[in-house]
């Protein structure tokens, strides 16, 4: 799906489709800070391959101070795992105290981790859209990008199976469930173009799940 040019739609006009080069190189020339844990890391991972499949240079670097001239995708492991309150605090202290980096583009990633089926997910977008929010106005140079928390696979077996029977429910369904909650209020309150649904890219539907085959240990990506 990734690799084409130009493809007739049913309604007969033409929709173009980048490569992954393309992708890359529209955004090499940018100033990006990405906020993130595991997955993001997983991303990454991704990325580094991209590049070097396409040819395009990508300047990739950990970091959450970039430098105020250089390009790149500067990346910084936020908060703790299990905490998104402390995440949101710790990306907005970022990218909002005396001296942040100058940059066109920051993205916060909530993990898996961080919502579950005790979480208060109406909650944690509340406060997550609030923040973007505040950050925006605090600085309209920048385009901050909202993304959507990642799922994990349903899990299958015996032991799954004796769980569902004796009362005591499915935890992947009900974890993403709570995850699917805080997804949508992210779909409904944030412009589609500041938001990068990772969500839907790496899911299957009813119920929303990672897909089997893009994780080998049912949270992370391959």
């Amino acid at each position: 799906a990734l690799v084409g040019c130009a493809q007739e739609t049913s309604e007969g006009t033409k929709m173009t489709i980048k490569t992954p080069g393309d992708a890359l190189a529209g955004v090499a020339g940018k100033r990006i800070v990405f906020a993130h844990q595991s997955v993001g890391g997983n991303i990454l991972e991704g990325v580094a391959l991209l590049s070097a499949e396409s040819g395009v240079a990508l300047n990739v670097s950990e970091t959450d101070s970039p430098p105020e001239i250089g390009a790149g995708l500067y990346h910084f492991y936020v908060g703790e795992n299990g905490a998104p309150m402390g995440k949101i605090e710790h990306f907005a202290g970022v990218m909002s105290a005396s001296g942040a980096p100058a940059v066109d583009v920051a993205l916060l990633k909530l993990c898996y981790v961080d919502i579950t089926a005790a979480s208060d997910a109406g909650a944690i977008a509340d406060k997550y859209v609030a923040t973007l929010e505040t950050l925006k106005a605090e600085r309209p140079d920048v385009a901050f990008i909202a993304v959507t928390c990642p799922l994990t696979a349903i899990r299958s077996g015996a032991k799954e199976s004796l769980k569902k029977m004796l009362g005591r429910g499915a935890p992947d369904v009900e974890d993403n469930a709570q995850r699917t909650r805080f997804n949508e209020a992210l779909r409904a309150r944030i412009p589609a173009d500041r938001l990068f649904d990772l969500a839907a890219a790496e899911s299957i539907a009813n119920p929303p799940s990672l897909a089997a085959e893009f994780t080998n240990d049912g949270g992370h990506l391959n």
